[in-house]
């Protein structure tokens, strides 16, 4: 045991003198949640800040029905941009040119139907999806105000309110707690990325301890020494492993700061993330992510002594990493839920399970089954890989 703590410390002091291992395992992980909130967070307040502050670019089909009282509202307004004498024609190459933001298509007898008191007028409001929200909102308030106008008026032509014309209200309500809706709408993007942290953390190191040793010339001295094969392993399998679960708990300080920084103006928010990561939440979120961490570690190991160079292992190494993305991906999609059965789906499962875990909805007999499936194969991987390192065709393949 003792010689196994003297190769791990020796693992950790070599790693923490590699400046790339540092800046991807401890630096990256630390700033990529901050760097994808905060930089989302950032362009978008900056795009909505643009798109509302640009003119509007709307045009009016020239039909019977205009109304020319909203045309000359529109005129008047400084940052609406109107065309006239449109043709229906025109309405998809205008929108799809940018030429305009909106067209307004009127019903012929729109304005007989408004004036009488009795019928309804139709307009219909063209634009294309692909501009922003903020633009949206503004071409839908335009119409709305003007709407708004006219039915107030005729309510106080036939001397009722808007009251006496409700026959039926209904309302929804959402009973989802804060803590429910925040990790629904981001729970599935954490449980990738935290996943991907650990298991790409995982892989650098483990490279550089396997072939990367064996490139060096180190790894053959390191073998006649007095530590048995069982010993080396076990000190550069800890190394791996607490480097992986390392990045992970880095991965979620960086979390915490950075939906910290991007709710300055969202107490709530931040009090709902203070909720989820909690003490208990991080403890189970730790406690699922460590066998997973050291199942790859183990893998990407065996596979890294295997390999005759870098390049070698890299080709090696990768499909592994594409069967994790699969799996975390799928997991990471709205609709699925942790059950019995995807408690046993290698990785599938531990996506689910952070979904469940910070949604405060985890059942204990689901979140077990997760937990032992996924230590199982972790001890599988290393009796392999145990067993894969004893052997001198492996250490040594020519």
């Amino acid at each position: 045991m003792r010689i196994a703590l003297t190769v791990l410390r020796k693992e950790l002091v070599d790693a923490l003198r590699d400046r790339r291992s540092i800046l991807t395992s401890i630096i990256l992980p630390l700033l990529l949640f901050p760097l994808i909130f905060g930089g989302l967070a950032l362009t978008q307040r900056g795009m909505e800040a643009r798109q509302s502050a640009r003119d509007l670019k709307v045009g009016f089909v020239d039909t019977p029905g205009v109304p020319l009282d909203f045309v000359r509202q529109m005129e008047a307004n400084e940052r609406v941009q109107v065309t006239r004498g449109l043709r229906i024609s025109d309405i998809q190459p205008r929108l799809d040119s940018e030429a305009l933001d909106g067209v307004f298509l009127f019903s012929k007898d729109f304005e007989d139907a408004v004036a009488g008191l009795k019928e309804t007028g139709y307009v219909n409001l063209y634009y294309k999806d692909r501009l922003e929200p903020v633009v949206q909102r503004r071409l839908r308030d335009l119409i709305r105000d003007y709407r708004d106008e006219k039915r107030e008026a005729r309510h106080e032509a036939l001397g009722v309110t808007e009251r006496q014309l409700r026959v039926v209200v209904t309302g929804e309500r959402d009973l989802s707690t804060p803590r429910e809706t925040l990790a629904a709408a981001l729970g599935g993007i954490v449980a990738y990325i935290f996943i991907m942290v650990g298991v790409t953390s995982c892989m650098f190191m483990a490279m550089d301890l396997g072939v990367g040793e064996k490139e060096r010339g180190t790894l053959e001295t390191l073998l006649t020494t007095s530590a048995s094969r069982l010993q080396i392993l076990a000190g550069k399998l800890s190394a791996i492993s607490v480097v992986g679960f390392l990045a992970a708990c880095l991965s979620l300080s960086g979390l915490w700061f950075s939906v910290v920084f991007i709710g300055e103006e969202a107490g709530q928010l931040i009090d709902v993330v203070l909720e989820i990561l909690e003490p208990w939440t991080i403890l189970l979120l730790m406690s699922l992510l460590l066998p997973v961490v050291v199942l790859f570690a183990a893998l990407e190991l065996s596979l890294s002594i295997y390999a005759n160079n870098v390049k070698e292992a890299q080709s090696l190494v990768s499909p592994l990493i594409f069967a994790v993305i699969g799996p975390a991906l799928v997991g990471a999609l709205p609709g699925f839920e942790l059950g019995l059965w995807s408690s046993l789906l290698p990785i599938f499962n531990i996506a689910l399970a952070t979904k469940a875990i910070l949604a405060g909805s985890a059942d204990g007999l689901h979140l077990a089954l997760v937990f032992a499936s996924t230590l199982l194969m972790a001890a599988a991987a290393v009796a392999w890989t145990t067993w894969w390192f004893q052997r001198e065709k492996t250490l040594f393949r020519a």
